[in-house]
């Protein structure tokens, strides 16, 4: 009986997890007699070591009843057959180039730990980061310690996401409204996205049309279950649809790539990952974004799970562990940008890592539909080793699925045994880990938190621990095994000249698998030989000043490039910048927080070489959104861009500090000019007017080809991983569970009493407000504009059917799509309302439901009085009104849905 069918049979139920473990010790002894032999009569020396060609390391079943040949190996029936190894090799090496998927950028967030950075020390520093569900979450009533307690959870224990309440919906042009009745998925996932492109140096809008695609491992929580009657609505329809979730950052950036949901429980995002790939290699996607978020929001997850026995009563995952009891819960969200790796190199974008194999599978039978396979996990990966030539040997870390369950881990340490032990008999090289010790198995976005954890530790070369773990499990046998369970932080060494490697492994409960080997980045020959002559080229930094300032001269925009050897050597700094480095946001407090956040990263990386400086200036001008309020600073070394940054943070005036207002001060440019010789004493007169000319054209919102500037100078900065935007943090959370039921409308009575007691100005103030109506919550009353219409301050059928019911709710009055839609303002919103209240209950009532047949009832709503010249454009458009009423109160509903 081999392995594979001793773990069949565990499944299977036909013997003891004591009886496959003792079956499995004698398998391993006979496997390693049977390879002592062959090792007398064949040299395994000779075998190629990594990178192996795929049709080298394709392997050959046998029938199960003779002896396993460990290396029998033959060409792929699609590929040529060669002569030569060389042959092979070189084909070989050429199909994995071109199935090759570059990771360009990421974000996540995860339990105590809001950004990467954290995230990784808390990794490295072996942190427990799980917690009892916080109060605001939900109360304990839900805990019982009896498992047998019905409708209760043994287990108060989560990895909890700090601020998954938290949300700008003004930067992402969203309602405070809209925002609330959002599952806290989508808000995230959206936010997440957008950081990952920030992180890659990409600029949002420029993807606009293109074929990005979105792939986002997700589930349906019960977001919606805290809504009541206000989620029996438009905004409750699209808030809680996971088919939306993804399509958020797809509508809001136009992307036309597919926007997939994927809902396969456990290894939900890293199947986002591996259909993301496939998006790629097919050609329908150029980019792709993708990974998996989860936010639990009230305690049925947990007491589902409890009911069937699989949380740990001690609120810890021991992975690997012989205390292994169940898992615990966690949250997060985890965002991936992938690229061609050949259009990534084309493109010069930073490289995190590569996917260079992927794939999934489902168990098929087993012993009950949860139940993990062993035998389809172990064939998954064969599968994904030989269908992208992999060697097992090169692999030296698998963050595995580690759940911490008595039967989970075995079968997982079993199956990447047995399919790592089909081409290789090295032991004890290759590191267990498994995310879940430090924050809780994240469900849908398990997969993801996995991925970046491999990147950060290629990323920083070091190999974190797992923790919780004391001693191995009694069913996992590690002796003869490639693997051992790494326990303290270390060096992650490899051969030399071997890129890092590591595979990491999700299996959902439904058991749908998935499996990636993901690799670090290491240029080519070509690219490094081609970056030499870059940096060792020996352009006259006159030269090389003149071909940017003949690029500039055509857009009147000048500025001063250093020549490549320059740069790295900084021999002569006085000749090199001053530099641009603009900023923007959608408001000025956003703005400060911006350039906060920069001047601290600046000062905690202290960088103060010409080269990042230059590279600093460049993302800032290619790799990040254009936004209405913008700021200039004007720098040659670090030291001033620091002192820039300063000032503008305290509202100083300094000749380092461009905009608007200080462009149109006369008083102030003069300044500029008269203290700017001593920051730009290299630069000649004329070309100083230039620069400021081009300053003064981005910072009244000019667009300005940044990129194009560099196209006759003998070399391109790189782009430098900057903190993304600071997003503004407010919670937005339902205000109050009401109770589920018929929306049931609001007696006369209680809208009569609404009225008392309510201002028709700061009602409606307050509803334009939640509804990003143009209203912002520190303007003045006096100073709106109220007789513009609703329509031409960005209100949708969405909006409107949202605001009719709101009214409709609190008042008891029907406000029609046709007013909302076809020029109703604020003026003549709160005179309906004001007139509402003056008149008597039963009137009030009968209007609210009359049939809106005639002009007069259409219109009730206008001012007669005081808005003559409107009622003249209404009855010019009467029989439009009249004869497409039915019609255009239709298409107002539908027309988003």
């Amino acid at each position: 009986m081999n392995a594979q069918a001793i773990l069949r049979s565990l499944q299977e139920g036909s013997i003891s997890l004591d009886e496959a473990k003792q079956k499995l010790r004698e398998f391993s002894r006979q496997e390693q007699r049977l390879a002592e032999e062959r090792a007398s009569t064949e040299d395994v020396r000779q075998l190629p070591h990594d990178p192996i060609p795929e049709s080298i390391w394709m392997h050959k079943e046998m029938p199960a009843t003779e002896p396993k040949q460990e290396h029998e190996f033959f060409s792929q029936p699609f590929a040529p057959k060669r002569d030569s190894y060389e042959g092979r090799e070189e084909t070989a090496h050429l199909k994995r180039d071109s199935d090759a998927i570059a990771i360009i950028g990421m974000s996540g967030q995860f339990p105590q730990a809001n950004t990467l950075e954290q995230f990784w020390s808390n990794l490295a520093e072996g942190c427990d980061c799980i917690s009892e569900v916080p109060a605001d979450r939900w109360d304990m009533s839900f805990y019982d310690a009896d498992p047998k307690t019905p409708g209760k959870s043994y287990s108060k224990w989560m990895g909890v996401l700090e601020e998954a309440d938290q949300f700008d919906p003004h930067f992402f042009n969203l309602s405070p409204a809209e925002a609330e009745l959002m599952d806290p998925q989508q808000r995230l996932f959206l936010e997440h996205c957008w950081r990952s492109l920030e992180d890659a140096g990409i600029a949002p809008s420029s993807l606009a049309g293109s074929r990005c695609g979105v792939f986002a491992g997700c589930s349906v929580n019960d977001y919606d279950h805290l809504m009541g009657d206000d989620g029996m609505s438009a905004y409750g329809l699209v808030g809680r649809s996971i088919a939306i979730l993804p399509a958020r950052i797809s509508y809001f950036l136009n992307l036309k790539g597919p926007c997939l949901a994927i809902d396969t429980s456990c290894s939900a995002s890293l199947v986002a990952i591996a259909e993301a790939c496939n998006s790629l290699k097919l050609g329908d996607s150029d980019l792709a974004l993708a990974g998996g978020v989860c936010v639990l929001t009230n305690p049925a997850m947990h007491i589902m799970t409890s009911k069937a026995g699989m949380l740990s009563p001690d609120g810890r995952c021991f992975t690997f562990d012989n205390r292994a009891n169940g898992f615990v819960p966690g949250e997060g969200v985890g965002v991936i940008v992938l690229k061609r790796l050949a259009d990534a190199v084309r493109d010069e974008d930073l490289i995190y890592g590569v996917i260079r194999g992927w794939g999934m599978n489902q168990d098929g039978r087993t012993n009950g539909i949860t139940a993990p396979s062993g035998q389809s996990q172990s064939e998954l990966e064969r599968d994904v080793y030989e269908r992208f030539g992999i060697n097992p040997e090169s692999i030296t870390m698998v963050e595995t699925h580690g759940t911490g369950t008595k039967l989970g881990d075995p079968i997982e340490v079993e199956a990447l045994t047995a399919a790592f032990q089909t081409y290789t008999n090295k032991k004890g090289y290759c590191a267990l880990g498994s995310v879940k010790s430090n924050i809780g198995h994240l469900l849908t976005a398990a997969g993801a938190a996995g991925v970046i954890k491999v990147l950060l530790s290629m990323q920083h070369k070091l190999l974190p621990p797992t923790i919780h773990f004391e001693a191995l499990n009694d069913h996992i046998t590690l002796s003869e095994s490639p693997f051992y369970v790494n326990t303290q932080l270390q060096a992650w060494n490899t051969a030399a000249s071997m890129p890092r490697r590591a595979a990491v492994s999700s299996f959902g409960f439904s058991g749908t698998n998935a499996h990636l080997v993901i690799e670090e980045y290491v240029a080519s020959a070509q690219e490094i030989e081609n970056s030499a002559q870059t940096l060792s080229s020996q352009v006259a930094p006159s030269r090389v000043a003149d071909n940017f300032l003949s690029a500039c001269a055509s857009y009147g925009v000048v500025k001063h490039v250093p020549d490549a050897a320059g740069a790295i050597h900084a021999k002569n700094s006085s000749s090199i910048g001053p530099y641009l480095f603009p900023l923007s946001a959608p408001d000025v407090d956003g703005l400060h927080r911006y350039a906060h956040t920069l001047q601290q990263w600046i000062s905690n990386k202290g960088y103060i070489n010409p080269e990042t400086i230059t590279s600093l200036a460049y993302t800032l001008q290619t790799g990040r959104e254009l936004m209405k309020e913008r700021v200039v600073i004007i720098a040659a070394h670090v030291s001033d861009l620091l002192l820039g940054l300063g000032s503008y943070i305290n509202h100083e005036t300094s000749p380092y500090v461009i905009t608007k207002w200080s462009v149109s001060d006369t008083h102030v440019t003069a300044a500029i000019n008269d203290q700017g010789s001593m920051l730009l004493r290299s630069m000649p007169s004329h070309e100083f007017e230039h620069l400021m000319a081009v300053v003064n054209t981005w910072v009244n919102g000019g667009i300005v080809p940044w990129c194009e500037l560099y196209a006759n100078t003998p070399f391109s900065p790189v782009r430098l991983r900057l903190p993304s935007y600071p997003l503004k943090k407010e919670r937005y959370w339902v205000r109050a569970a009401s109770t589920m039921g018929a929306p049931t409308q609001q007696a006369p009575a209680q809208a009569s009493a609404h009225l008392a007691r309510t201002d028709a100005r700061a009602y409606v103030y307050e509803l334009l407000t939640r509804h990003s109506l143009g209203v912002q919550s520190k303007q003045s009353v006096h100073s709106w504009d109220e007789d513009v219409p609703f329509i031409q301050l960005g209100l949708d059928s969405l909006v409107a059917i949202h605001i009719q019911n709101t009214i409709m709710k609190d008042f008891g009055l029907e406000v029609t799509m046709v007013q909302l839609m076809d020029g109703l303002n604020t003026r003549e919103l709160i005179q309906l309302l004001e007139g509402v209240h003056s008149q008597p209950v039963r009137n009030r009532n009968e209007a609210g439901v009359a049939n809106h047949s005639g002009e007069a009832e259409q219109r009730q709503w206008l001012d007669v009085e005081r808005h003559g010249s409107r009622i003249d454009q209404v009855k010019q458009s009467e029989h439009r009104v009249r004869g497409q009423q039915e019609q255009k109160e239709d298409e107002a509903v539908w027309m988003e849905l």
